[in-house]
């Protein structure tokens, strides 16, 4: 939950503006879009290999909102994530 865009760019050792264009070109995403899509594909991951529930996921990938976490994870995968274990 606290790894940010901040922290990126402090081990990137890029401005906010830097780390945007260079994350733009290369996936052509925002960074804060890359920054979820990293959190909702290590939030499969777990789903898929773990006995956690679908909050406690959420919630280790940094989500503060079970509920928020849910609607992005099915924007970025096209099913909830209470699918994505059976």
């Amino acid at each position: 939950e606290t790894y940010g865009i901040v922290q990126l760019c402090r081990v990137a050792a890029l401005s906010r503006a830097q780390l945007h264009n260079k994350l733009k070109a290369l996936t052509g995403q925002s960074t804060s879009h890359f920054v979820r899509s990293i959190r909702l594909h290590k939030a499969k991951e777990l789903l898929e290999s773990s006995d956690l529930n679908v909050s406690e996921v959420g919630y280790e990938v940094g989500f503060k909102n079970p509920s928020h976490f849910s609607s992005a994870y099915q924007e970025e995968f096209g099913v909830p994530p209470s699918k994505t274990r059976k």
